[in-house]
């Protein structure tokens, strides 16, 4: 491995393997490391012959750019030509904006469309005849808005309410530009590769080697983008690596499918080698070994509520949850739970904050997590009001300086 860096026996394997891999990774096993690693591996050893390039794709702009940095580091100016990070979203969008004008004419937005604007695909709607009959709060009617957008199924043929709103929102409406939503993206990006084979054939051949990150949390309309180049390399010898864990899926309220991971990828791909990253290499003891207690009890009481008497499918998901402990350190770490009534929450937070003070954490060692923003509002200000210094994301806003509003206020005088 690079930079003298020792991977479990297991990370090595997948490494080494020339055969297509899925691996099971769960919280701090290591799996960007994982994906830097495999792909100086291809680089160095030049299995990915120039001008082969490796793609990654990952869920989130900031993993995407930490993978391609370590892979630069590593590999130097020709990972910056021959390795490509990049967001699901972002390659949909590459492919739309490269592939454009292989749209047929009532398929494709104008060059400068615009990207999830709200107001616009509310007003569409209400073009389209929509009215809000029922009330819907305004983030139940976003998912309703979402899932009528995605209930299309390319080429639009029909008069009905969705495949109208996409006709007003890819063209423009009433001086409104197009305007697209990343699931519209990733769609219409499907719909290219579909249509057109040589662009299909230019993809297959550009990426050779792909590898795809949190894949637990894909999309069915995301995967019909890279299933072609999945395929397609595996039938030449390509090395492509899946990584995700279906413990971790948590975007299924914007489409994601478990069940890729967990059944279409193994019987899609029934030569792949099937690996698990069991260390955790970021947690202390203590916490390590509670996660591994609390879900596999949790599992089995999820089962016997849907009445299976022994292990049923939720403890069939979490057989591979417990994880061996990296750490050294002689600190263990500490886990801590505490029931309350609802209106003793914020001062259990405020005695949980000065528990950990007085053990000799420091206030940028702790970090409170809630459910909404309206409860880290309220959390923040009864710390504040106890003489707790506390950082949220309003007050790094530059709206949220004290100074700055005060400015503000003056200038509005002048």
């Amino acid at each position: 491995p690079c930079d003298g860096i020792v991977l479990e026996d297991n990370a090595d394997r997948a490494v080494r393997c020339d055969n297509h891999v899925l691996v099971i990774a769960g919280p701090g096993a290591g799996k960007t490391e994982l994906l830097a690693q495999k792909a100086a591996y291809l680089l160095q050893t030049n299995r990915c012959k120039d001008p082969q390039k490796i793609l990654a794709i990952s869920f989130k702009a900031d993993a995407a750019q930490n993978l391609q940095e370590r892979v630069e580091t590593r590999c130097g100016i020709e990972a910056k030509h021959r390795f490509v990070s990049m967001t699901y979203d972002a390659f949909a969008k590459s492919l739309l904006d490269h592939f454009l004008y292989a749209l047929p004419e009532n398929l494709r937005p104008q060059p400068d469309y615009q990207v999830n604007d709200d107001m616009v695909i509310d007003t569409a709607f209400k073009k389209a005849g929509y009215r809000n009959p029922y009330n819907l709060s305004p983030s139940k009617l976003k998912k309703y808005y979402n899932a009528k957008i995605e209930s299309v199924t390319l080429p639009i043929s029909k008069n009905d309410l969705a495949e109208n709103v996409w006709r007003l929102l890819l063209h423009g409406f009433d001086g409104h530009k197009s305007t697209l939503t990343f699931k519209m993206i990733t769609m219409l990006a499907d719909y290219i590769i579909k249509i057109n084979p040589q662009i299909k054939r230019a993809l297959q051949l550009t990426y050779s080697y792909v590898f795809l990150d949190e894949f637990q949390d894909t999309a069915g309309v995301q995967w019909m983008n890279f299933s072609p180049l999945l395929h397609n390399s595996n039938a030449q010898g390509g090395e492509n690596l899946i990584v995700g864990d279906v413990k971790q899926s948590i975007y299924r309220w914007r489409g994601s499918d478990w069940k890729l991971l967990d059944n279409r990828i193994p019987s899609e791909f029934p030569s792949h080698v099937h690996t698990v990253l069991d260390t955790n290499w970021r947690s202390l003891s203590n916490i390590v070994e509670f996660n591994n207690g609390f879900f596999e009890a949790a599992a089995e009481v999820l089962d016997k509520i849907s009445g299976y008497k022994e292990k049923g499918p939720v403890s069939g998901i979490y057989t591979d949850v417990k994880q061996k402990v990296a750490s050294e350190d002689s600190n263990p770490g500490s886990v801590c739970l505490t029931f309350c009534s609802k209106d003793m929450q914020l001062q259990q937070v405020l005695e949980s904050v000065y528990k950990a003070l007085s053990a000799g954490a420091r206030l940028s060692d702790i970090a409170v997590l809630v459910r909404s923003n309206a409860t880290g509002e309220e959390v923040a200000s009864y710390l504040i009001d106890n003489g707790i210094a506390v950082i949220t994301d309003d007050s790094l806003k530059v709206k949220g300086s004290l100074t700055v509003r005060r400015l503000v206020s003056l200038m509005s005088y002048i």
